[in-house]
């Protein structure tokens, strides 16, 4: 995949590459297109800039990345003419400034304003794909968060196209954004600094994930991984020598990994899961189904550990990144009995492949799958009453069962509650087959 990066600052470019590294994406520049020319940037947000952004330089690329930040001081109200806003470059609408005049400049005003502002971004993201555009803004509380220091002491270190980093401190640390080291500029108490940049990093680790998550999708980097996924497991599958003579196992194998990945879905989008990853590991979760069974209660019994031994090259081809890959192998290796043969996490992430893969086993078609594999019809009637009593008490039981999330206990229990239904049904039918009721 080829994507333009729409701007000419070098640490905006390095950050979207960060972002997406791993992926199999072929950046450009604006340069590297040669094109000089700008968009007017008429929009009152940054959101709204990024999407005109896009939406230009969407006429030489198929796809494209924009992003535009505004800068503000919680000193200032929002409508000081000093507050810098969308203009970080051309402050009170005058000339475009360098990297060492803004500095000049900013170092001047928070001098003006005391010496040490609170300082903050709002960041925009807009994507063009091939005529569609997306965007994305942080939420506020990652925006409070992730509020820094700006002072009038510049560090004499320098990040191209981020000037500001040279007058700016992280406010938990009180180190200046272009130092790897201590410096300090204020004392605080160790332990609010301990904490308070634990909780910034979590708010900041989850505004990174949710822009990564935003860029995939928008770019079709999901659906491109989900593709490939299909690809992989059909290939498998028709590769099989075991599944190329057992045709209806392999037609039944295929359309359970697709229910499993689809009950999965549900899942992860509300609880808050990445939606690609979970259907990536819900598709994969029986591909070692591909083997021929030798000792088949003993292969069984392993084949989640197998499947995840199979995926795992696979998508570390797909460009995921290692703990993410740890997740979705754990997943897969645990869904049979519990029990991996690696150490992981078990996350409710994890676990929700075994979820996905028990609910299917209580859906509408499993019951005509179920009285079809039993031979209900074949049974005298007193074998199909003593069959109908036994699934009732083991329904009974399972409702008992503990899932990994809220949204998988809910479809769990709406799912035995419809099958006790049936059955009671069922054995109701029976009893009104033998005398009057």
């Amino acid at each position: 995949m080829k994507v333009l990066i729409g701007t000419t600052n070098p640490s905006k470019v390095k950050r979207f590459e960060e972002l997406l590294a791993g992926y199999d994406i072929e950046f450009y520049t604006l340069k590297d297109i040669g094109v000089t020319t700008e968009p007017e940037e008429s929009g009152n947000t940054p959101i709204e800039n990024s999407i005109i952004k896009a939406k230009f330089y969407g006429q030489y690329f198929d796809r494209v990345i924009c992003n535009d930040s505004g800068l503000y001081f919680d000193e200032l109200p929002l409508d000081d003419p000093r507050q810098p806003g969308l203009n970080i470059r051309t402050p009170n609408g005058g000339k475009r400034l360098d990297d060492e005049e803004m500095i000049t400049y900013y170092a001047n005003l928070v001098h003006e304003l005391g010496g040490k502002v609170l300082a903050y971004y709002m960041d925009g993201v807009a994507v063009y794909n091939q005529g569609e555009v997306f965007s994305f803004i942080e939420d506020s509380e990652a925006t409070r968060l992730s509020a820094f220091y700006m002072v009038d002491k510049p560090s004499d270190k320098r990040h191209p196209g981020w000037p500001i980093d040279s007058i700016s401190l992280n406010r938990s640390t009180m180190t200046y954004f272009v130092d790897a080291g201590n410096h300090k500029y204020d004392n605080k108490d160790s332990n609010f600094v301990e904490e308070s940049a634990k909780e910034e990093n979590i708010i900041l680790g989850e505004y990174r994930a949710r822009t990564i998550a935003f860029l995939k999708q928008a770019l079709g980097i999901n659906r491109e991984l989900i593709s490939k996924t299909e690809g992989f497991l059909r290939e498998t599958f028709d590769n099989s020598e075991f599944l190329n003579t057992h045709p209806s196992d392999k037609e039944y194998r295929l359309q359970h990994s697709y229910r499993v990945a689809n009950i999965g879905k549900k899942i992860a989008q509300a609880e808050g899961f990445d939606v690609t990853e979970t259907i990536i590991a819900c598709l994969l979760h029986d591909i070692s189904y591909c083997e021929t069974f030798v000792d088949f209660e003993k292969d069984w019994k392993n084949h989640g550990r197998s499947a995840a031994r199979i995926v795992r090259p696979f998508l570390e081809s797909l460009g995921l990144a290692p703990e993410r890959i740890n997740d979705i192998c754990y997943g897969i290796a645990i869904h049979v009995d519990d029990e991996a043969d690696f150490e992981w996490e078990r996350t409710p992430f994890a676990e929700t492949v075994g979820d996905a893969d028990n609910i299917d086993r209580f859906d509408v078609y499993r019951v005509y799958e179920h009285l079809q594999y039993c031979k209900f019809s074949e049974m005298s009637f007193v074998e199909k009453q003593e069959k109908v009593d036994s699934m009732l008490l083991r329904l009974h039981e399972l409702k008992d069962m503990k899932l990994g999330t809220k949204t998988a206990q809910d479809i769990w229990l709406e799912r035995i509650a419809y099958y006790i239904g049936f059955y009671e049904k069922l054995r109701d039918q029976l009893a009104n087959s033998t005398r009057i009721v």
